[in-house]
């Protein structure tokens, strides 16, 4: 019997057009100007100098899709999860810089769409990589 793989890959393909889309939209806004994903994803690694380790998603993604080509879905599975942790941090790290914006009367560093098609595609990876290892491990 010929397993029917395209619900994992509709998953997947669907996930790399969210995250493709959320590059050119707005993904943060910074005192009422509005940064693209492609910015986050050039520039977010000098958030780790600050603490700020959301961007470590995009290379847990990049290795959860290498792990899946090399067919190690139980591996790829701890990625995509380790991913979508590191990128819904943001929404405690946003969290925090509120009150901060709060008082200041702009808006700091709040979330815009292109972070929730970011987050979106992170979440249909990991649902995706939970169907290739559970449909390889029957």
């Amino acid at each position: 019997m010929m397993r029917v793989m395209w619900p994992r890959r509709l998953i997947l393909g669907f996930a790399a057009v969210l995250y493709a889309a959320s590059l050119f939209m707005p993904a943060g806004v910074w005192f009422q100007d509005p940064d693209r994903g492609f910015e986050y994803l050039l520039f977010g690694w000098m958030g780790l100098f600050a603490g700020v380790f959301c961007w470590l998603a995009n290379p847990c993604a990049l290795i959860t899709i290498l792990l899946i080509a090399a067919k190690k879905y139980k591996l790829a599975v701890g990625f995509s999860v380790i991913a979508v942790l590191f990128a819904g941090s943001t929404l405690i790290y946003s969290a925090a810089r509120f009150h901060i914006a709060f008082d200041a009367g702009g808006t700091f560093g709040t979330p815009a769409i292109g972070f929730y098609l970011w987050l979106t595609s992170l979440i249909l990876l990991s649902i995706g990589t939970f169907l290739y290892n559970w449909k390889s491990n029957p």
